[in-house]
């Protein structure tokens, strides 16, 4: 089994050309994968789920 890992509502830095930024989204990482970004995503069964309000996500950190 893979461990998964939710992120709710933290503010993400995409790292794109634009340097996107997308409040209040939510990250979701299976293993050592981001699998999906997106507003009110449904976390696995048995998935670790991190309150990240007012926090910063953002890839490799």
């Amino acid at each position: 089994m893979t461990d998964s890992v939710l992120f709710r509502n933290g503010t993400v830095l995409t790292m794109d050309d634009r340097h996107t930024l997308l409040p209040n989204a939510d990250v979701l990482v299976i293993g050592q994968r981001i699998a999906e970004v997106g507003v009110g995503l449904t976390a696995p069964e048995g998935a670790t789920v991190i309150d990240a309000t007012g926090g910063i996500l953002m890839p490799g950190m």
